[in-house]
């Protein structure tokens, strides 16, 4: 059993989990300095659920779980929010995102069209159980109250991870024709 963590957790060079900590970073400084700044009636992305997303659908279950777990931990510590609720969200993210995922398919995954529908989806179940501690049953409906937050949020988060995705269109398949060849 332990030879087979091993082999899953060191089955990448230490160079693409480095890759990981600072997309982790930079994604923290985004979200601390600016996220405020993008808000829309106190809506904002979860760019977090990303990189979860991300990196199950790049390395895998054992290691997006993993992942998943420690960045809901990391956003619950950064964010003071009650430490649990992300990691338990992220880590379901990451579970329901590990069923897309398809060993040798890794690219042809992250670069279609599906990268935003599993974004979508996952985003929306996160937002279930995330919310889903936020609610007081004798303020609200749950039903009302998922509506504002959690299915804006959901639409607001797919729609970053859009740029995600347009960011990997290698420049080879975007053609530029000139009249001077």
């Amino acid at each position: 059993m332990i030879q087979v963590i091993k082999q899953s957790f060191f089955k990448n060079s230490a160079k693409k989990y480095i890759k990981y900590i600072a997309a982790l970073f930079v994604i923290t400084i985004f979200h601390t300095a600016l996220l405020d700044f993008i808000a829309i009636q106190e809506i904002t992305p979860d760019l977090f659920i990303i990189l979860v997303v991300w990196i199950c659908l790049k390395e895998g279950t054992f290691f997006g779980l993993i992942a998943g777990f420690f960045i809901g931990i990391f956003f619950d510590v950064i964010s003071a929010d009650i430490v649990g609720t992300n990691a338990l969200a992220k880590t379901i993210a990451a579970f329901i995102t590990s069923f897309f995922y398809k060993e040798g398919n890794e690219n042809k995954i992250t670069k279609s069209y599906k990268f935003i529908l599993i974004v979508l989806l996952v985003t929306f179940i996160h937002n279930i159980v995330y919310f889903f501690f936020y609610i007081k049953t004798s303020d609200q409906d749950f039903f009302l109250f998922y509506l504002k937050y959690g299915l804006a949020s959901t639409v607001y988060t797919t729609f970053f991870s859009i740029f995600v995705f347009l960011f990997q269109i290698p420049s080879n398949r975007i053609k530029i024709s000139s009249n001077y060849e």
